[in-house]
């Protein structure tokens, strides 16, 4: 977890417990908020509305972003996504 302070509030990035590389996808959030990033690159932010996360999260699980269907691993390894 990282700690960010953001006007005065302190923000804390959480990273899934599936991420054990050290190059994962953080999140944060506040009131009306969910702010992403990358641990390879924390000082870029992106920001997104509470109902554009919870409709991307819904994709997700729907496995609509299952990069392994657009990019399968050649080696039968299961890991899919591109290197």
């Amino acid at each position: 977890m990282g700690v960010v302070l953001s006007r005065g509030i302190a923000k804390i990035f959480r990273k899934s417990s599936f991420c054990s590389v050290g190059t994962c996808v953080e999140v944060a959030e506040d009131a009306d908020r969910v702010q992403v990033r990358s641990s390879t690159e924390p000082s870029v932010v992106v920001s997104v509305t509470r109902d554009e996360w919870v409709d991307f999260v819904r994709g997700v699980k729907a496995g609509e972003f299952d990069l392994s269907l657009i990019y399968p691993d050649p080696g039968g390894g299961g890991g899919g996504g591109r290197s």
